[in-house]
Formats: C-alpha cells, structure tokens, sequence
C-alpha cells in the first residue's frame, strides 16, 4: 500500500475522532539521584508572538514519527498546572502499563461530578513527535491533540499527493510550517519536503541518534512513577472532588506505608536536567510539568470532543511499513 493511501486512511480515522516524564533512583546507600536528561518543549503559540510563521522538521522514529498516548491535564484551583501519564498507555510490547487511580475513580464516581469537572480530569489523547526548531538548534518534543494530528495528517497528504508518492516521511521526516489561526493559535498550514538528511541534523546538534519516546514518556523506575502518580491524582481529587474519598483508588506499591511519597522523594522539577541553549526567537527551554503545557490544555478545552475514543495507531504505521 502506498504512503499516500494509509496516510489518507490515517487523516479519515483521525477526523472523526476530532469531529464527534524527575529522576530514576539509585539504590546505592546514599540514595544519590542520578539526573535525566529530557528534551526541551517546542511550543510554536509563543515563537508566533515573534514572528509570522515558524518552520520546524519532524523527524522519524522507530515506530512513525509521532506517538499516541493518553494523559491527564489539568489545573488546579491554586493556578498550578498538574499531569501525568495514564496507565492504560501502551508500553514497548502493546500492553497497558497498569491501572490508572483517576480513570477507576471517574467509573466509579463520575456522574456525580460535574460535567466541567469530569471533562477536565478524563484522560486525553496525546501525540507526541520530536522536531529539529532550527531556531533553537535543538531537537525538540511537540505535543498536539486530535484537531493537531488532523491538521498534520491532512498536510502531509497534500504533500506525498503532490509527490507522486516518491517520498516516504518515515525515512527522513517533512518540514512543518506553523501560522496563527482566527483564534490566535499556533495551526499547521503546510507540509514541506526535508532539505537536509536527519544524519546531518544529529551532526548539528551534537546526537548520535534520535530518542525512543518512551524514554520520554515513560523514562523513571515504573514503582516510582506510580508513587508520582498516587501523589498527583490525590492532589487532584482534593482539589476538583474533596468530599470524595481518593484512598480505594490508589496503587498498591508493595509498602504499608508507600502510596505517597515523602517529602524527600516528592517530584520536583530541579530535579531534571534540560537544556539550556539561547534560541534566536525566543526562550523555547521549559522544565516539564511547567507552564509550556498549559498551551495544550487549553487548546484541548476550546476545541476537543467530549466524545473522544482511543486507536491504536501504532498497529496502523506497523502495517504500513509492512505494505
């Protein structure tokens, strides 16, 4: 099959659904905290406060060039922005990583929320695709909803269609021009062929090889993500439910005492390591779980589906390749 038609199968799939990771711990004595190094945001919405449009090159990965997940994204009511994976993502081998606390207390509890409330702690879909911002000589993550992975698609349709169907974006990615829309925000208007090999962008940038997104994802000691997890959700049901009881709903760790972490093993940002190279436009470096995704969140409030669903696009860019 070509890439124009499971791109195009990819775009119909996609339309519909818009129409209706701190620190891996040592286990040495002095419980020394060995640093992670994540890719910085990509967030076009403010690079257009400096400029007309914006130019970046997605590039390809192991499985296609972007990746679809499910997280949770909210605000709390003291302004702090608060995420984090949820378990029924897929890992490595197509399983679920686990059982997610929020989505179980959403089963069991959700018709006695609000419909605001309850729209705002479901899980969401996320795609996720790594980007060379020429702007910032990095290699970037970029995150995008079901209305961002359509405009995507539909983009690059066009350009594999203009194409006679000679260019693969597997192999060496495409370029993607970002503009304002009506309401302000960053939309894809076109797709353009790569002008240089992904080898001489990992030259540029000093790497070796791309990222696995997992290692972004999903990069800490699973027991320890989950200790992450059961400290946010209970934040979160305090916050958006508190005559609720949070406690039935969290994961079991294998400790009488370690559903929550203590005030030393608490996520904290310093604990990452980014980048910190001066882009040309403007300062694109962010820590995560900072306000670079609150972007998202809102453009996922403005325009999402209550109705939304999960696909497994994986298993589609898997067959493809096959085709």
């Amino acid at each position: 099959m070509s890439a124009l038609m499971n791109y195009k199968k990819l775009l119909k799939e996609k339309s519909k659904l818009a129409s209706n990771s701190g620190f891996s711990q040592s286990k040495s004595n002095d419980k020394t905290r060995e640093r992670i190094k994540f890719l910085s945001f990509f967030n076009p919405n403010k690079i257009l406060n400096m400029k007309d449009e914006v130019v970046v090159r997605v590039l390809p990965n192991k499985e296609g060039f972007f990746h679809e997940y499910i997280k949770h994204m909210m605000k709390l009511g003291d302004g702090v922005f608060k995420q984090f994976v949820c378990l029924h993502s897929k890992n490595k081998n197509g399983a679920e990583y686990g059982d997610c606390p929020l989505c179980a207390f959403l089963e069991d509890n959700g018709r006695e929320l609000s419909k605001d409330s309850y729209y705002k702690l479901m899980a969401k879909n996320a795609y996720l695709m790594f980007v060379y911002n020429p702007d910032a000589n990095e290699i970037q993550k970029y995150e995008t909803n079901d209305f961002g992975i359509v405009d995507i698609t539909s983009a690059l349709v066009k350009l594999i269609d203009d194409n006679d169907d000679n260019f693969d974006p597997d192999v060496e990615g495409f370029g993607l021009v970002f503009k304002k829309d009506d309401k302000g925000y960053a939309k894809v208007v076109q797709a353009i062929l790569p002008s240089i090999k992904v080898v001489d962008i990992l030259k540029k940038v000093g790497v070796d090889e791309i990222k696995d997104f997992y290692e972004e994802i999903m990069p800490f000691n699973l027991n320890y993500t989950m200790k992450q997890i059961n400290n946010t959700y209970s934040q979160v049901i305090k916050a958006f439910a508190p005559t609720f009881d949070y406690e039935p709903y969290l994961i079991d760790t294998g400790g009488e005492n370690d559903n929550l972490l203590s005030e030393e093993d608490e996520f904290k940002p310093e604990m990452f390591e980014t980048k910190t190279k001066k882009a040309k436009v403007s300062k694109t470096v962010v820590e995560p779980d900072s306000e670079e995704d609150e972007d998202t969140v809102e453009e996922d409030t403005e325009k999402s589906s209550d109705d939304s669903q999960i696909s497994d696009i994986r298993d589609f860019l898997k067959n493809r390749k096959k085709a």
